[in-house]
């Protein structure tokens, strides 16, 4: 790839896992929760962050080798994609293996009409964790499509027109990352 580092950007998501660290601490907490309520609620921004950065990496990173090289970043940005959602699966998989996750509030959630879909447009973090992981899965499976619409403004009307749909968690989840 033959990118050097931007030390601007690796401050911003360094300091996107301390403040994921303090949300997480702070949404956890369950004894406190209402005194934390409020803390949680200013950091919720940090799954749009996540996102928005991711966005703003793959264009940076993949943008310009895309025109020049455009099935070995397919293949890339694929491989990325499906590891992440293997690793959100896996892990999803053995959080209710070992019960971490309640089986019975996701078989409940299946068995309602349209369920899967509903599982699949908008995951519930009580039905799954880290979803942040598959949102941004979703998004690197999507880039190489998104690349051609990058030029002249194309790429951030759509992201704007997804936000503003808003028809689902995974909509407006990916408009942020479509945004960066």
């Amino acid at each position: 790839m033959g990118h050097s580092r931007i030390q601007e950007l690796d401050d911003i998501k360094s300091s996107l896992v301390l403040i994921m660290l303090v949300f997480h601490s702070a949404s956890g907490l369950t004894r406190h929760a209402e005194t934390l309520a409020p803390i949680c609620s200013a950091l919720f921004f940090i799954h749009y962050a996540f996102l928005m950065v991711t966005g703003l990496l793959c264009g940076i990173h993949y943008g310009a080798e895309a025109q020049t090289d455009a099935r070995q970043v397919k293949r890339r940005l694929w491989s990325r994609g499906a590891k992440l959602l293997g690793l959100f699966l896996g892990i999803n998989l053995l959080f209710y293996g070992v019960r971490i996750l309640p089986f019975v509030k996701l078989q409940q959630a299946l068995a309602q009409e349209g369920g899967l879909l509903q599982l699949v447009w908008a995951p519930a973090g009580s039905l799954v964790a880290f979803e942040i992981l598959y949102f941004i899965a979703l998004f690197l499976l999507l880039v190489p499509f998104l690349i051609p619409w990058a030029r002249d403004w194309m790429l951030f009307i759509i992201g704007f027109g997804l936000m503003f749909w808003n028809h689902s968690t995974l909509t407006f989840c990916l408009s942020w990352a479509v945004l960066g």
